[in-house]
């Protein structure tokens, strides 16, 4: 199987998993990518729909270091909580928070004034969760 194979079959079995899976009132962060120095996370429980006739939601998408390559003062086991509004109608998202998190403490945190909807990237980590989401939230 070829690496655009294994790609694609790993985010199918990811949407599937994400689907079936059952809402708590915890959080219940689940893995769906990782890179050379990071792994990502969604909660699905933390999905949130802000307009249904539109179609928009809320998601978040947590990123925890484990091999720091960066060397840009974050280390292994600081993360990033980045919340972003998904409109599945357009396939459009923008970023409205990112928090950063240094040692188990809030580092740094920034929220954006006005929101700038932009096209989701394809095969990016962004169209994957916010396809998972829309089907998950708006697909009756």
């Amino acid at each position: 199987m070829t690496y655009g194979g294994k790609l694609c079959l790993k985010k199918i079995l990811l949407a599937i998993s994400l689907l079936t899976i059952t809402v708590s009132t915890f959080a219940d962060w689940v893995d769906f990518d990782k890179d050379s120095e990071k792994t990502y996370y969604s909660d699905p429980a933390r999905w949130i729909v802000k307009d249904r006739n539109n179609q928009i939601a809320t998601v978040w998408i947590k990123s925890v270091i484990h091999t720091d390559l960066t060397k840009d003062g974050y280390g292994v086991g600081d993360h990033q909580l980045v919340q972003f509004s998904i409109n599945c109608q357009e396939q459009t998202n923008a970023m409205v928070s990112v928090f950063a998190y240094k040692k188990g403490s809030l580092d740094n945190s920034y929220t954006e004034k006005y929101l700038k909807y932009e096209p989701l990237i394809p095969d990016s980590r962004g169209e994957l969760v916010a396809s998972v989401a829309c089907a998950s939230l708006f697909d009756e």
